[in-house]
C-alpha cells in the first residue's frame, strides 16, 4: 500500500526537526575515559554528590552547559562535585536556581581551573545571578592545588530584599585571579556578597582582574584574603560603592608573606547621612602581613558620602610598610554642607621591625574635624620629599573646627 504524499511529507518534516532541535539536558553528569570529559547539556538536582576519584581529570568542554536545579523530591540544596582534577573550559557555561543552592566543586588531588577567553570560544562562565530569594547562594571553589579563575563567576542578585551571596575560594597552593568576579546587589535592600579568599601558598590579583561588590540600594559587600606562608599581589580593581544611606565595602588582606596592593580599590560611601536611616560613611582597608606591606596603587578612593565620615586604612607590616610616590589614599568625607558636615578619615601604620616609609598622598580632612594619622611600634619613621599629609578642616558656615591630629611613634630615628 502506497504512503499518501502529504503523510511522507509529514514524516520527514518531523524527523528534520528532531534532528535540529537542541538535544535535552541529561540526568546527572557522566562521562568516561581519563580524562573524563563532559559535552552537551547536563542537569543536577539538589542532593547529588558526584564522585570522579581523585586520579581522574575532569573537563567540562567547550559548549557544554551543566544546569543545577533543585530536587522535585527533596529540600537538600546541596550539591557536590569532586574529581582529582577539573578544568572547566573556554565557552563552557554552569548556571542554575540559585535560591539557596549550596555547590561545591572539590579538585581532590590537583588544580582547579576556570579558564580565559581561547580564540573565539568566550571565557569559562560561572553564572548564578539570580532574582531575590528567601536563602543566598554559597558556592565554594576548592583544589588540593592551585585554584585559577580566569573565566567569569556572577553571583548577583537582581530582586528586592534578596539575601546576599557567598563564594569561598580554598587552595593547598596558590590562587590566580585573572577574570571577572561579581557579587552585587542590585535591587531595593539587597546587599552585595562577600568572597572569601585562603590559601596555603600565595594570592595574586593579575592586573586585568576586577572584584564588584557593589550595591545599588543596599549594604556593600566584603573581600577577605588569608595565606598561610605566600605572598599576596594585587594588582587588579576592587569596586564596593556604597549605596546612598550606606556606606562602602570592607578589603581585609592577611598573609604569611609581604602584601603589594598596585591596583585600584574604589569603596567610597555615597550617600546622605541626614537623609536615610544610615550614613554613607567610606570604606575600610586592613592590610596585615608577617612581611613587609608595599602600597603601590594608584588609588584607593575611601571618601564618605555627605555628612559621613571618611574611611579608614589599617597597614601592620612586621618588616615594613611603604606608600609609594604617586599614591592617592582619598579617606576624606565628600560634599560637606551648612547641613551636612564632613568627618574626616584615619589612617594607621604599624612596622615592628622595620620602617614606614610614606612617599605618597595621604587626604584624610573634614570639614568640621580633621583626619588622624597614627604611626607608631616602629624601628623608623620616614617622610620624604614630595610626600602631602592632609588632616584639615575645610570649614562650613556656621560650624565649628577641630584640627586634625598626628602621632608618631619611634625607637629610632624621625626623617
Amino acid at each position: 500500500m502506497a504512503v499518501p504524499a502529504s503523510v511522507r511529507t509529514f514524516f520527514l518534516l518531523f524527523l528534520v526537526a528532531g534532528l535540529i532541535s537542541p538535544a535535552p539536558a541529561s540526568s546527572g553528569l557522566s562521562c568516561t575515559g581519563n580524562p573524563c570529559v563532559v559535552s552537551g547539556n547536563h542537569e543536577l538536582e539538589g542532593g547529588e554528590r558526584i564522585e570522579f576519584g581523585d586520579d581522574v581529570e575532569l573537563q567540562i568542554a567547550d559548549g557544554a552547559k551543566v544546569t543545577f536545579v533543585r530536587s522535585a523530591s527533596s529540600l537538600d540544596r546541596r550539591i557536590e562535585i569532586r574529581a582529582g582534577k577539573i578544568r572547566i573550559a573556554a565557552g563552557s557555561r554552569l548556571s542554575g536556581d540559585a535560591d539557596g543552592l549550596r555547590l561545591s566543586i572539590v579538585a581532590t588531588d590537583g588544580d582547579l581551573v576556570i579558564a580565559p577567553a581561547v580564540g573565539r570560544a568566550d571565557a569559562a562562565l560561572l553564572d548564578f545571578s539570580h532574582p531575590a530569594g528567601f536563602e543566598g547562594l554559597e558556592l565554594t571553589l576548592e583544589a588540593a592545588g592551585a585554584v585559577d579563575i580566569g573565566g567569569k563567576v556572577d553571583l548577583s542578585v537582581r530582586g528586592e530584599s534578596g539575601l546576599s551571596s557567598l563564594l569561598r575560594i580554598a587552595s593547598g597552593s596558590d590562587i590566580s585571579i585573572e577574570g571577572t568576579i561579581r557579587a552585587v546587589g542590585q535591587g531595593l535592600y539587597t546587599d552585595a556578597g562577600e568572597v572569601i579568599l585562603d590559601a596555603v601558598g600565595g594570592v595574586s590579583f593579575e592586573p586585568e582582574s576586577s572584584i564588584d561588590f557593589t550595591s545599588a540600594k543596599g549594604a556593600t559587600g566584603s573581600l577577605t584574603v588569608t595565606t598561610e606562608t605566600g605572598d599576596v599581589e594585587f594588582g587588579g580593581e576592587v569596586v564596593a560603592r556604597g549605596a546612598p544611606g550606606y556606606g562602602g565595602g570592607t578589603l581585609d588582606i592577611d598573609s604569611g608573606g609581604s602584601i603589594v596592593l598596585a591596583g585600584r580599590v574604589i569603596a567610597n560611601g555615597t550617600g546622605r547621612g541626614l537623609e536615610y536611616s544610615y550614613c554613607g560613611d567610606g570604606g575600610y582597608v586592613e592590610l596585615a602581613a608577617d612581611a613587609s606591606v608595599q602600597v603601590d596603587a594608584a588609588q584607593v578612593l575611601l571618601g564618605g558620602g555627605r555628612g559621613c565620615s571618611g574611611g579608614a586604612v589599617e597597614i601592620y607590616g612586621d618588616n615594613g610598610v611603604v606608600v609609594s610616590p604617586g599614591v592617592e589614599l582619598d579617606l576624606e568625607s565628600k560634599d560637606s554642607s551648612p547641613e551636612y558636615p564632613g568627618y574626616p578619615g584615619e589612617f594607621l601604620a604599624n612596622a615592628a621591625f622595620g620602617t614606614v616609609r610614606i612617599s605618597g598622598a595621604i587626604l584624610a580632612a573634614g570639614s568640621e574635624e580633621g583626619g588622624a594619622l597614627y604611626v607608631g611600634q616602629t624601628e623608623r619613621i620616614d617622610v620624604t620629599e614630595g610626600a602631602r599629609i592632609e588632616l584639615g578642616v575645610s570649614g562650613r558656615p556656621g560650624g565649628y573646627a577641630i584640627g586634625g591630629y598626628a602621632r608618631l611613634e619611634s625607637r629610632g630615628a624621625m626623617t
